[in-house]
């Protein structure tokens, strides 16, 4: 497998971007956007991709996992014709439950924060598993089967990984979807996980401990819901949360953005309903 400092790497919503002289693509990230791409380059290198790749500024809980589509995001100006889901990345919030406690997967990534200036260096910070669309109007099912094979390989957990899709909150171009796995296969799949090129390692927490850490948002709602038009979520504020690993004590950061996206799912859904 190739290892960081041999491939590009891609996530449009993090501001993440690495880039070096090698040429050779890394199937995990090979573009399949339109067919004359066939897998001859990355995300990164595709010349159609990220002009049509665009987001919807906005959030709404869809509780049955159906996307709205959309023809353009009049905040941002952008066309959405060829991507009207406004989905550009989908995320996995992996849950197992077990004994009575609900237990949390974050995976650890290099990871660069958007409050700091752009020549910031990029540090390891706690996220979910994410992947973003390879083929143009790709099954946002099929996304969030990439973004799980970045922690396994295991069958038993891949094979029927759409049936526990049901559900999602969508905010500012990022699906979010519970993902529910037993005891068993969360055993299973930290025996069976290696350090790759994408996610240098994975942990799990109580979501007790994770929301003592969350901090207040009141009034996070910008702008309500209209008829017309999604509601919008302030961006005025980049929090971080810091998590002890019971084993050897080692604190972990989990980055702003997840830090966001966690609020929302108690502000606008609740926990008790998104892991229902």
């Amino acid at each position: 497998m190739a290892s960081n400092n041999d491939r590009t790497t891609s996530y449009l919503e993090s501001g993440f971007s690495e880039r070096t002289a090698a040429r050779s693509v890394n199937p995990r990230y090979a573009c399949y956007w339109l067919d004359s791409c066939q897998g001859q380059h990355e995300f990164d290198d595709c010349s159609h991709r990220p002009n049509e790749l665009n987001g919807k500024l906005g959030i709404y809980y869809s509780p049955n996992a159906e996307y709205r589509l959309f023809d353009r995001d009049e905040i941002n100006r952008k066309i959405l014709t060829e991507n009207p889901t406004g989905c550009t990345m989908v995320q996995l919030l992996i849950y197992k439950i077990d004994e009575d406690a609900t237990w949390l997967l974050f995976v650890s990534k290099r990871l660069k924060e958007k409050r700091f200036q752009s020549e910031s260096m990029r540090e390891q910070l706690l996220a979910f598993p994410s992947a973003n669309p390879r083929r143009k109007f790709e099954d946002r099912a099929e996304v969030a089967l990439q973004a799980l094979k970045t922690i396994t390989d295991q069958q038993e957990i891949l094979q029927d990984y759409q049936l526990r899709l049901k559900r999602f909150l969508f905010v500012d171009a990022i699906s979010a979807y519970p993902f529910q796995v037993t005891p068993s296969e969360a055993k299973l799949l930290m025996n069976s996980y290696s350090s790759n090129d994408e996610v240098h390692s994975v942990h799990w927490f109580p979501l007790t401990e994770i929301l003592n850490g969350l901090p207040e948002w009141p009034n996070y709602l910008a702008k309500e819901q209209t008829e017309h038009g999604l509601a919008q979520i302030k961006h005025d504020r980049y929090p971080t949360v810091q998590l002890r690993r019971d084993v050897d004590g080692r604190v972990f950061t989990i980055w702003s953005v997840t830090v966001s996206l966690l609020l929302c799912i108690r502000n606008h859904v609740g926990f008790q309903e998104f892991f229902s």
